[in-house]
């Protein structure tokens, strides 16, 4: 018989093999077992260690089957979110977990938190929002549930395990792409020297995100070779800036060639810099890496709150659009001329080239012009 720290053992021999005895006390009770341990003693005692680690994995269970479900996924966004993932992200899942898990499914217990609960719950989802926020809010619950079985011990087993994302037919929304027309309308209403002038202008021509576009700095451009390394992302968090380490994916990291109209809005946005930079003298808010390349006209960072007069002016302009949209009219251009959709997704930051394909692979009016002029041809 050895003695442990909160149990006794009594192993013994019985014919070939060894068995052990634990006995323990938690607030249920009393609780004994007998099980086969081995051929040897050694291995009897190993087999007892396995046992009391279960023992005691399953008294923390207890303790934490009161808890609230609400409670355990905020510390899950607290402790594996916001320490493991980007801002964005990190503001994504606390927005579904605050704003659409109700307080009743956030009072339950974790012990009676079931996955015909969460499919139920998930089901009904559908009734109010589009396929997009019903997947989110699914891989919320999956990620939550997960961490809370492996990193916490919380759970036992994963309530979201089978849990099933729900069918959403959805009409899928055509991609906006600005004709040459509404681009020219754009460009007039904001000339050179605007502050969103360079912008529209880094996202039509070289197809950048506004995060990539707002975080550029003079170190990432090189006019002689005509190249854009983007290193980075701004993101805006509750109004302030955060210029992130790395871009939106490791795939996004990237250098993008440009040409000479491009390179002559650069150049000149350079000039108007200098200009100002020396009219301003200590005034002047001198960014990192040679200060940034879109900036608020005095050296300041733009942010995408200040770009949001564009979205407002294109949907009252044209009935639609956003500045995400000038990103997809240089794929799409880029398409039309036949560009191949692996050179395009490497420009885009893809990390995928399916992702580029499902986007950027439809068919567009010349394209369909062009296979119309084809038919006639043909038959």
């Amino acid at each position: 018989m050895q003695k442990g720290s909160d149990c006794m053992v009594h192993c013994r021999k019985k014919g070939n093999r060894w068995y052990y005895r634990v006995t323990w006390t938690d607030e249920e009770g009393t609780h004994h077992a007998e099980r086969a341990g081995g051929k040897t003693k050694t291995e009897c005692l190993q087999a007892w260690r396995e046992a009391m680690t279960e023992i005691q994995r399953r008294g923390e269970l207890r303790k934490t089957a009161a808890m609230p479900f609400g409670d355990a996924v905020e510390e899950w966004l607290e402790k594996e979110v916001a320490v493991n993932r980007k801002q964005a992200t990190y503001d994504s899942y606390s927005s579904i977990v605050r704003n659409h898990l109700t307080d009743t499914i956030k009072a339950i217990p974790l012990k009676k938190i079931t996955t015909g609960l969460l499919q139920d719950w998930l089901n009904e989802q559908r009734n109010y929002y589009s396929r997009s926020t019903v997947h989110t809010c699914y891989a919320v619950l999956r990620a939550a549930c997960a961490w809370l079985v492996k990193n916490r011990k919380y759970l036992a087993e994963n309530p979201m395990a089978d849990v099933i994302m729900p069918k959403i037919d959805e009409i899928p929304k055509p991609i906006r792409v600005f004709t040459a027309d509404e681009m020219a309308r754009i460009f007039t209403h904001w000339p050179a020297g605007h502050r969103y002038h360079l912008p529209i202008a880094l996202a039509y021509y070289a197809g950048l995100r506004i995060g990539e576009c707002l975080a550029l700095t003079w170190n990432d451009v090189d006019l002689t070779a005509g190249t854009l390394t983007v290193t980075s992302t701004l993101y805006d968090r509750k109004g302030l800036p955060t210029r992130a380490k790395t871009p939106k994916s490791s795939h996004s990291a990237r250098t993008i060639t440009f040409g000479e109209r491009l390179k002559q809005e650069l150049i000149m946005k350079r000039w108007q810099q200098k200009q100002t930079r020396f009219q301003a003298g200590p005034f002047y808010k001198e960014g990192p890496n040679g200060g940034y390349v879109c900036d608020r006209g005095d050296g300041g960072v733009l942010t995408s709150n200040d770009m949001k007069w564009f979205g407002m002016w294109c949907k009252k302009e044209f009935g639609s659009g956003s500045f995400h949209c000038l990103r997809h009219t240089h794929a799409t251009m880029l398409r039309e001329q036949g560009v191949g959709l692996d050179y395009i997704a490497a420009r885009l930051g893809h990390s995928s080239m399916y992702t580029t394909a499902k986007y950027y692979d439809a068919i567009t009016d010349k394209r369909e012009k062009e296979v119309v002029e084809l038919i006639d041809k043909v038959f």
